[in-house]
């Protein structure tokens, strides 16, 4: 099994060619689990409400007020889109819910 991040920066202006590689993976036998970021979103909605974005060696800092704007951006309809790209193109997707992990212990 081959785990794949589609990194908010992969969903730019290749991620067709990247859909289409995985696609034909896929078809041709190969299993994947793929799990979406969305960087680049998530800072531009915390611009949008005047959240500082604040980060340590490359790493988020996850604030209360910052994990609402990451649930938010990562529910919306835009990854929707996506999904429904990968169905286009013949792969069969499920959809896992989210799984919140308190860490701070």
């Amino acid at each position: 099994m081959i785990v794949i991040k589609f990194g908010g920066h992969a969903m730019g202006e290749n991620s067709q060619a990247w859909m289409n590689e995985i696609a034909n993976q896929f078809k041709s036998g190969e299993k994947f689990v793929i799990v979406h970021g969305g960087g680049p979103h998530i800072d531009a909605e915390l611009k949008v409400r005047g959240i500082e974005k604040k980060s340590v060696n490359g790493f988020r800092i996850t604030t209360p007020e910052v994990m609402h704007v990451v649930e938010m951006v990562l529910q919306e309809p835009y990854f929707a889109l996506w999904f429904a790209r990968y169905e286009q193109q013949g792969c069969q997707l499920w959809e896992l819910q989210e799984v919140m992990m308190d860490c701070s212990k």
